[in-house]
């Protein structure tokens, strides 16, 4: 199995008698958090599942347990994703299809879809069931954002992906 890791892929970036020229945007930024490349909304499989544990390392990682059939699914995924994008990519969110990947619905015990779990730091808490209003969803972020500060996850999702979703989320409010 890959294991992509911050380090490598930063020292891979620049010799380090050439201070400033190319370097990636990996590294601490002046706030201390550490800024990961990658996209803030990503599709879930029992093949990457692991690497999602190991992201919800840096950054606090928001599981939603949906299927293509489920009504109530299809209201609350768009709100996680504005919600998602609000949080400037301080919050990921995996959505995991739970008829693709049963395996991940069955070892989160889920019942009843939408489930939506928290991972952070390689570990799962469920967050709420059912689909909730984005006033419910920004309340439950805030904790969450909370709870990754006071355990030192205050990693950041960077790149043209985080920037184009919070775009999207500050056109969709303005409409």
């Amino acid at each position: 199995p890959h294991s992509t890791s911050i380090t490598s892929s930063s020292t891979r970036s620049v010799p380090d008698h050439k201070p400033g020229i190319g370097r990636t945007r990996t590294a601490p930024s002046s706030t201390g958090e550490t800024l990961i490349p990658g996209e803030l909304v990503r599709e879930v499989t029992e093949e990457n599942f692991e690497a999602i544990m190991e992201l919800s390392m840096q950054v606090p990682v928001v599981l939603d347990m949906w299927a293509p059939w489920c009504g109530p699914c299809r209201q609350l995924g768009p709100i996680l994703e504005e919600a998602v994008a609000e949080a400037g990519g301080r919050i990921v969110l995996g959505k995991v299809n739970v008829d693709d990947s049963p395996a991940i619905g069955q070892a989160f015990r889920v019942q009843g879809i939408p489930a939506v779990f928290l991972l952070l730091g390689g570990r799962p808490a469920p967050l709420f069931t059912g689909a909730v209003p984005a006033t419910a969803v920004k309340q439950a972020f805030d904790v969450v954002l909370s709870e990754a500060q006071k355990q030192g996850i205050t990693g950041r999702v960077s790149g043209q992906e985080a920037d184009s979703a919070a775009g999207a989320a500050q056109t969709a409010g303005a409409a």
